[in-house]
């Protein structure tokens, strides 16, 4: 499709107070794309604002009314959308995915403040259903409007050809946790707050959940799972739920004692004037004639069983991280004032005879770094590094086969 952007588009990478948005078409069809959102800046609220579009063939207003796009909003916006047949003029919702089984799903989500609208021309349109939302025929087109996002929320359409589909629309939250895999032959959307996977080799969907071992998660069209820690409890809309519940685990304390030379440490910090050093200042080797605070790591020597994975929060301060094993680095992390992850599981050959390390290097009160507003730098005018602590979190994770 070809891009137009309109002349009246800021030029200006600070620009608050202008629109940006442009058009992608080809033959009269394509998508209006807007944003309200540019890093660090609060941008001006645009009320009333609707999109004309001279086409082709013709001449488009989208909407029929207007919509408010406040700031930090952002979306896309079809119009004369083929579906089946019959047009779609323009929809007041973002699209995100179709799925392509017997019956095709086209999925949409509301975008924040913006009231979704569909309008459709009415020529070839046999029966059209609403599930949470009002109908109304005006002047050769029918509008569905007043619509309530969810997983019950859906417009069913018959064309005169006797084509049908549907149309599902989604809350944004919705479609941000959703996944479209591909299960024997079937494309299934599955909405989960987990991280989901698909395997197509062994044919199975896996899903990790992070800290709890039970959860919920919904998909379209129904699956059969073969799991006995898993049932299914009913349906919401178009959406079958299941609820999963693997045995809870207990994971192992993570200790650790500092090893460090803290004269050695404080006078490389005095040495530095306050001043961080630029670039990196580790190796990926251990040095332990390094000036920097280290720490002996207690962990354990297997990963338990009833577990997929076990989850390190290092809660520390300074300029950055790293973690040894055998002398050699396996992770490290630049502070940004949150927890430094590390997973156990891609390390668990190295637990039974490896002697762990961390190792934290000092952030003095004058640095060239980006930090984000808000992000907690009061121990670089003092102590400069530390370790505060360990925090430890199971990873379940359950692996699905539909019979």
């Amino acid at each position: 499709m070809y891009a137009t952007i309109p002349e009246d588009n800021p030029v200006a990478p600070a620009d608050s107070a202008n629109l940006r948005y442009s058009v992608r078409s080809r033959g009269g069809r394509g998508y209006i794309f807007f944003s309200n959102y540019v890093r660090h800046l609060n941008m001006k609220n645009h009320n009333g604002v609707s999109f004309k579009l001279h086409l082709e063939n013709d001449t488009l207003t989208v909407p029929d009314g207007a919509i408010d796009i406040k700031n930090g909003v952002y979306g896309v916006l079809p119009f004369n959308y083929d579906m089946q047949g019959m047009v779609l003029k323009y929809a007041t919702a973002h699209p995100f995915m179709i799925l392509n089984n017997d019956q095709t799903h086209y999925c949409f989500y509301t975008i924040e403040g913006i009231k979704p609208e569909f309008k459709f021309e009415k020529s070839n349109i046999d029966r059209i259903k609403v599930h949470k939302g009002k109908k109304i025929t005006v002047d050769g087109f029918v509008k569905v409007k007043k619509m309530i996002p969810g997983k019950d929320c859906r417009i069913e359409i018959t064309t005169s050809s006797g084509e049908n589909f549907t149309i599902l629309l989604l809350t944004k939250a919705e479609a941000r946790l959703s996944y479209k895999f591909k299960m024997k032959e079937i494309e299934t959307l599955v909405l989960t707050k987990n991280m989901a996977f698909y395997d197509e080799i062994a044919k199975q969907l896996e899903i990790r959940s992070i800290g709890k071992n039970e959860f919920d998660f919904y998909t379209y069209p129904e699956i059969h799972p073969s799991s006995n820690a898993i049932t299914q409890t009913g349906c919401t809309g178009s959406f079958f739920k299941y609820h999963v519940a693997l045995p809870e685990c207990e994971v192992p304390e993570i200790k650790f004692k500092e090893v460090s030379n803290r004269h050695a440490f404080d006078t490389y910090c005095q040495s530095l004037e306050g001043k961080t050093p630029k670039g990196q200042t580790y190796s990926h080797l251990f040095d332990n004639k390094a000036p920097f605070l280290e720490y002996e790591l207690d962990l354990p020597e297997s990963l338990p069983k009833c577990v997929n994975d076990v989850l390190v929060e290092f809660d520390y301060e300074g300029n950055t991280a790293q973690v040894y094993a055998y002398g050699v680095i396996i992770a490290d992390d630049y502070y940004s004032g949150l927890k430094m992850p590390f997973a156990l599981r891609r390390h668990r050959d190295k637990l039974v005879k490896s002697r762990f390390l961390f190792q934290v290097t000092p952030l003095m009160s004058k640095y060239e770094i980006y930090f984000e507003d808000g992000t907690e730098l009061g121990f670089a005018n003092t102590r400069h590094a530390g370790l505060n602590g360990i925090s430890v979190v199971p990873e379940y994770a359950i692996k699905i086969r539909s019979n």
